[in-house]
């Protein structure tokens, strides 16, 4: 327990958390929860009337249940106010055939749509989006050209790499973030702000505040399109 505790201040004293930074020391909490309520239910079962002892650490293991059971459905719900799940339906109804679109969160549900798909990696700029949901794509090479980068997004792509991402339309989903604390991340702004132009916003996407985990999901149809002649492939990186 103290090195899943040091684990966990060190991981919450960081600028950007994620919470899935936090899965190494679950199993500790859970197994320190096991046992706080197996002790919890012998010391009250001292208490109870003999016939009702062997009953008493189940329940109480079901009263410790109740917070997972809770959780559980407040999760059913946010992934049914999904702003990304949104958009995507939305994209899919109303950006035409033959459009080119940059993401910033692939969907399988894209990958069908008569669209060519960019997607940005870093120093790679925009590359093939369909190749990387297609599974062709190896971690490596991700990795390195995602310098050092914990996401992958318009915001982080080099300049030398820009005219690889111009399209007819953009779908972003941490653009807003990055406005949100623009005093700290002024270089990405910037980037979105050259990438995307005149661009005029025609969907956007916010959660309610009740499920506040969600980002602001944001459709922009970009003016002039600036549509590359050929989709760079990954594989063709150094």
């Amino acid at each position: 327990m103290p090195a899943a505790l040091l684990f966990l201040v060190l991981i919450a004293s960081q600028p950007q958390v994620w919470s899935r930074w936090i899965t190494p020391i679950l199993p500790l909490f859970a197994i320190a929860a096991a046992l706080a309520t197996v002790s919890a239910g012998r010391c009250l079962a001292k208490w109870a009337a003999p016939r009702w002892r062997v009953a008493v650490v189940p329940m109480v293991a079901s009263l410790a249940l109740l917070p997972s059971l809770a959780g559980a459905v407040v999760g059913a719900r946010e992934r049914a106010n999904d702003t990304r799940a949104q958009a995507s339906a939305w994209a899919i109804a109303h950006i035409p055939a033959g459009s080119t679109v940059v993401v910033e969160q692939l969907a399988l549900d894209l990958r069908p749509q008569p669209w060519r798909i960019l997607f940005p990696i870093g120093e790679a700029g925009c590359v093939d989006g369909r190749q990387i949901l297609n599974g062709g794509v190896k971690l490596e090479k991700v990795q390195k050209a995602r310098r050092g980068s914990s996401i992958v997004d318009l915001g982080n792509v080099t300049p030398d790499k820009s005219l690889t991402c111009r399209a007819d339309y953009a779908i972003l989903t941490y653009y807003d973030l990055y406005l949100a604390e623009q005093e700290g991340f002024p270089e990405q702004v910037r980037r979105y702000r050259e990438l995307i132009g005149s661009g005029r916003t025609v969907a956007l996407f916010r959660a309610p505040a009740r499920f506040a985990g969600w980002p602001t999901t944001r459709i922009i149809a970009l003016h002039p399109p600036l549509v590359p002649k050929r989709v760079a492939k990954l594989e063709s990186l150094p």
